[in-house]
């Protein structure tokens, strides 16, 4: 087993790309340093550097790095929530471009006021990033949009579906509609959604209209996609909420879907037999904003084992 010790030595000299610099950096010899790194590369069977003018590292380096960088955050976060007995310490929450993202924004600005020793940490993915980090550890909860896998999580719903919407240049003829239908779409390229499950929703939406579409690109967040819509690649299909970058605010038209098409937003962890204090503080306010004491009205659950 690696100790944290040689993971912060590794990362001293990863980063500094020298032996001598990372030696000043962990307040040892650089004699010692060096020995180190080789009983490190020794245990795990695999050269981590390649050395020369300059210390760089090798695609297993790499590796570590990466994974280093995680366990030591980790670790860090854990000696925090233990040694507490306050609300103190760092909540990081994971979540896609999306309209709700103000919500969350306000809750913790209400979290924050009652608990002002607590930091958040915020990550931008898609949902597939996002329950990545969480699988590793790094996210304490995640906003997802639904359809999504959820079995291995606790979760409930956000009372507000949000729908899809085609975002086009502002001069398109489909922009003086107050609706977009599959029919109008057709004739023009389209730019999809990455993720597999929001477009094989987005495929049922046109039923058999799908197969002669012109599809353009695929895209991963709304911001740079809005960007690709402006200088004229194509339609963007994507949930509200999108990012609009500075400078095309008025080139953009944003239209529903007719029929309407719309996604409910889970706030989810990972199901565990113990969580730190914060994150079940976090929660338990958090079901408290959303759902304001009444789940039945809100069509909010929640599922398996949590607080």
């Amino acid at each position: 087993m690696i100790e944290l010790r040689l993971l912060k030595y590794f990362l001293a000299v990863a980063n500094e790309g020298s032996i001598t610099r990372a030696a000043e950096v962990v307040h040892t010899s650089q004699p010692n340093l060096s020995r180190q790194m080789q009983e490190l590369e020794e245990s795990l069977g695999c050269r981590l550097f390649e050395r020369g003018k300059t210390v760089s590292l090798t695609d297993s380096g790499e590796l570590l790095r990466r994974r280093a960088t995680e366990i030591l955050s980790l670790a860090a976060k854990t000696e925090a929530e233990l040694l507490s007995d306050e609300l103190t310490g760092t909540l990081s929450v994971g979540f896609g471009e999306m309209k709700c993202v103000q919500d969350i924004a306000r809750l913790a600005v209400e979290f924050r006021r009652t608990h002002p020793n607590v930091t958040f940490e915020f990550f931008t993915g898609t949902a597939d990033q996002v329950k990545e980090q969480m699988e590793k550890g790094i996210l304490d909860v995640g906003l997802l949009l639904e359809p999504v896998e959820i079995e291995k999580y606790c979760f409930f719903r956000l009372p507000e579906r949000l729908r899809c919407v085609a975002v086009m240049q502002d001069g398109c003829p489909l922009a003086q509609k107050t609706a977009v239908t599959p029919d109008d779409l057709v004739p023009y390229p389209l730019i999809l959604p990455t993720r597999a499950n929001v477009r094989n929703e987005i495929t049922a939406w046109f039923a058999r209209r799908f197969k002669v579409l012109n599809i353009a690109a695929i895209h991963n967040l709304s911001a740079n996609t809005a960007a690709l819509v402006a200088h004229g690649l194509g339609i963007a299909l994507c949930t509200e909420g999108i990012s609009v970058p500075e400078g095309t605010e008025n080139r953009l038209a944003v239209r529903p879907f007719d029929p309407d098409l719309s996604h409910t937003v889970v706030l989810a962890w990972k199901k565990s037999l113990a969580h730190s204090h914060l994150l079940e503080a976090f929660i338990r306010f958090a079901k408290g904003f959303f759902i304001d004491g009444d789940g039945d009205r809100l069509n909010a659950r929640t599922a398996g084992a949590g607080s």
